[in-house]
């Protein structure tokens, strides 16, 4: 049986996992970086929010477009970026409003509970997958034409992520 192959971006995004905000006054060079290779090299920090910003540095890396400067930052901003889609289909934007501003991340899969599974930037301030009810999320965008068909079904993920796997 073949696999579908990986999304460029979501390649992108978990070869960083596990980055993280340095507390106090040190700062992630990761995330600091991230800014000015997306065009928003004002901010200077790893306490900005930066989920929006890791979105566009993993797209930007694979040659995707990206919201412009005065917006990429902005995690609601990506509620109008690219296709709108009806559900959440693997590797898509999914946008979703919080007090004081909103989240974006990729949607991964779901966990055993049905939730999404959600690798982004700025989760407990690091960049990880985590859990989401779809509910919250109120746009999943595709940053291309339309994502394929394989890509509508959603794997079933553990806790850290790691697929669960089936018994055969």
């Amino acid at each position: 049986m073949s696999q579908t192959p990986e999304l460029p971006w979501i390649a992108e995004a978990r070869r960083h996992l596990g980055q993280r905000e340095i507390p106090g006054n040190k700062h992630n060079p990761f995330i600091v970086g991230i800014w000015s290779a997306i065009g928003a090299g004002w901010f200077k920090d790893d306490e900005t929010p930066w989920c929006a910003g890791f979105v566009a540095y993993c797209l930007k890396k694979v040659h995707r477009p990206i919201l412009g400067p005065a917006q990429v930052g902005r995690a609601l901003a990506w509620a109008d970026y690219g296709v709108k889609l009806d559900k959440p289909a693997y590797g898509c934007l999914a946008i979703k409003s919080r007090n004081g501003g909103g989240h974006v991340g990729f949607v991964v899969g779901r966990n055993h509970l049905g939730q999404l599974m959600v690798l982004g930037g700025n989760q407990d301030n690091s960049v990880s997958i985590a859990p989401y009810n779809e509910m919250v999320f109120q746009s999943f965008r595709w940053p291309s034409i339309w994502p394929t068909e394989q890509r509508w079904k959603l794997p079933v993920l553990q806790g850290n992520g790691k697929p669960v796997m089936s018994e055969a």
